[in-house]
């Protein structure tokens, strides 16, 4: 199989990107918590976009190395 990234693409099945999502929603609590409302949700969005990143990344490099 072509390793390309539209095949990568169309392998993100939308349960693979709800469970890359919620694990993003679940560390950001953290964020939520915290006193100073000016960086609050900056810090919550900046979380979440690091996590789905670093989600994507991962299923990325499972995809790159599996067998065909």
């Amino acid at each position: 199989m072509d390793k390309n990234f539209n095949n990568f693409l169309n392998n993100l099945t939308p349960d693979k990107i709800s469970k890359i999502a919620n694990e993003a929603d679940k560390s950001v609590e953290v964020f939520r918590n915290q006193e100073d409302d000016r960086t609050r949700l900056g810090n919550q969005v900046g979380g979440i976009s690091i996590k789905i990143t670093l989600g994507l990344l991962e299923e990325y490099h499972k995809w790159l190395h599996q067998e065909d």
